[in-house]
């Protein structure tokens, strides 16, 4: 989480003191943000926030209210997704020399965006600028590195493909077909989970 600015001290509130007013629960960690982003920024959570289990007009920084996150969801990617969809910014050093971290840590927003609906939010501008600085292409890699820069480019594409990103799914889909000589079959089996089947026919 060092490559965002704001999240360098591991701070756990992301949202304004005023607008503190939902606590992600996790089994081990919290997260505080704001009801109204994540309201209009997910519709799963526009329908938990709104829901008769809480009263809304008694929801406050002071009296927040307390949402149970289940095991399957990462705190460390809620985070991330939170953090983006409160306004913090990338630090200077995105997407940082640690590139397969990077992929490990978008690959998992991509799919928790995708869990929570705010896929949407995301598309304009958050999205495009996640995936930017992955578009230009890398030197030609020696052989032995061959699956790897395939794999790489592969995981680009099931993230664009999560976050409805058409053109930086062509360009990543492209870069598979036309840089490597690796059939379809070689990609790891998590990355082709991701896409329909047919959509793979087509590449």
């Amino acid at each position: 989480m060092t490559i965002m600015e704001s999240l360098a001290a591991q701070k756990r509130q992301l949202a304004r003191d005023d607008e503190a007013d939902v606590v992600l629960q996790f089994e081990d960690s919290y997260i505080i943000v704001s009801a109204r982003i994540m309201s209009e920024s997910s519709a799963v959570f526009k329908k938990w926030l709104s829901s008769d289990s809480s009263d809304p007009a008694t929801r406050s920084a002071i009296n927040p209210q307390w949402l149970e996150m289940s095991s399957d969801v990462s705190p460390v990617h809620m985070k991330f997704l939170c953090a983006l969809l409160h306004g913090h910014r990338l630090s200077p050093e995105y997407p940082s020399t640690d590139e397969p971290a990077v992929l490990a840590l978008l690959d998992g927003l991509a799919v928790i965006a995708k869990k929570f609906r705010a896929v949407g939010y995301l598309a304009d501008t958050i999205s495009p600028n996640l995936l930017q600085p992955f578009t230009k292409r890398l030197p030609r890699v020696a052989q032995d590195q061959e699956q790897r820069s395939f794999d790489r480019d592969a995981r680009l594409a099931k993230i664009a493909y999560l976050l409805e990103q058409e053109a930086m799914f062509s360009v990543f889909t492209r870069r598979m077909i036309l840089d490597h000589c690796l059939p379809l079959s070689q990609l790891d089996p998590k990355t082709a989970q991701a896409f329909e089947p047919m959509l793979l026919c087509k590449f």
